[in-house]
């Protein structure tokens, strides 16, 4: 099991090891032999939290699991009719396309709403460090997630954390087309909207800063300015599939961001849909000098998500039993807790702070995100 947060200098991402066949080999397998844990995901389904993705009474989630529920329907009708063009002739064939796609983006429009790539909370639970300002807290959200719950969810942050928070939307086109969505971008590292959204609020963030006077302004008679970042650190909380634009936004940072502003950078993943993590080493000879000084994985054991994500891809998952001389990296704690759910508020969030995560192959350790409640400051 991983204990680092850094690379493991003798390992490699899968995606630069194997072809795209061999990662959609596995990952089929992977998909299939985890079957029977699917309906865990949104099991238990009861709750009392109001901003909890299943509580019923709210308009906004009734609305957002109908939608949701026809929007599987349709994409799951769309897959099995696909062999369809081989009978139909083609005029039919392709008003039928036309359709089905129209349908699903309308649909989809419905459930995401007109909110844009990023929704900010509204600043009601800001509190302790979370007044100063010198932080900034992104999310982004997993699959199946419309606009409504990702408001929740980041209210939900901030209610926890008491930092304000910037949600970027990965935009859902219901659960059939997200997971192919996510197969695409786990086998051919494809760089959808919400990934080039991440990319440039991340960036943006890091790269931000404020004038100061410098240390040599006392010996002369105007100060001099001096750059200086404007946050001591940038923290990402990310979800389901959000994880998986984590690991490739992160990618695309490291080729171009300075390691003096990398290392500002947290990021904390629940459900990690991902099959690969970097965290680059920051000197050749110490293998926990990551260029992240902190990368935390939370993963309910029993949920389908991180059964096929993460506790599959991650060393000593179940990929390895099949794939000879596997080794991939996946770099960063990994916390377990013996449970089911995926949802990010219902299942991670509201049993984040009982104690139940530990971290795979010590059975102790408490994350490091955990210190951030109610607004308290974390060195």
């Amino acid at each position: 099991m991983i204990n680092t947060q850094a690379n493991t200098p003798f390992l490699h991402p899968a995606p630069t090891r194997y072809s795209p066949p061999y990662l959609l080999f596995l990952d089929f397998y992977i998909l299939i032999s985890n079957l029977s844990s699917l309906p865990s995901i949104v099991l238990p389904w009861r709750t009392p939290n109001p901003r909890a993705e299943l509580y019923p009474y709210s308009v906004g989630n009734i609305t957002s699991i109908v939608l949701g529920i026809i929007l599987n329907l349709v994409g799951l009708l769309s897959f099995l009719l696909i062999p369809g063009w081989l009978f139909l002739p083609g005029g039919v064939w392709l008003c039928w396309l036309v359709g089905v796609t129209a349908v699903t983006l309308a649909l989809s429009f419905m459930l995401n709403g007109q909110a844009g790539d990023v929704v900010v909370s509204n600043g009601k639970y800001v509190r302790g460090e979370g007044e100063k300002e010198d932080e900034k807290w992104f999310y982004v959200n997993g699959v199946v997630t419309g606009g409504f719950w990702l408001g929740s969810n980041v209210e939900e942050v901030e209610r926890r954390f008491g930092r304000r928070v910037w949600g970027v939307h990965n935009r859902s086109y219901g659960l059939v087309l997200d997971l192919l969505q996510c197969l695409i971008q786990r086998d051919l590292r494809y760089s959808s909207t919400c990934v080039r959204a991440l990319y440039r609020n991340l960036r943006a963030a890091l790269l931000e800063f404020e004038s100061a006077p410098s240390s040599s302004a006392s010996s002369s008679s105007s100060p001099i300015p001096a750059s200086r970042p404007r946050h001591k650190k940038v923290v990402l909380i990310a979800h389901s599939q959000g994880a998986l634009i984590t690991s490739l936004v992160l990618d695309m940072l490291y080729a171009d961001i300075p390691t003096s502003l990398l290392s500002r950078l947290e990021v904390y993943t629940f459900g990690n849909a991902s099959n690969t993590f970097n965290n680059p080493l920051y000197r050749h000879d110490d293998t926990g000098s990551g260029v992240l000084r902190h990368l935390e994985h939370y993963a309910n054991r029993g949920e389908y998500v991180s059964r096929v994500g993460i506790l599959g891809f991650m060393t000593g998952g179940d990929v390895a039993e099949v794939a000879d001389g596997w080794g991939n990296q996946f770099a960063g704690r990994v916390l377990v807790r013996e449970g089911r759910g995926h949802l990010f508020v219902q299942h991670y969030l509201d049993v984040l702070f009982q104690g139940g995560f530990v971290e795979a192959g010590s059975g102790r350790g408490v994350g490091r995100l955990l210190g951030y409640k109610d607004g308290r400051a974390v060195e």
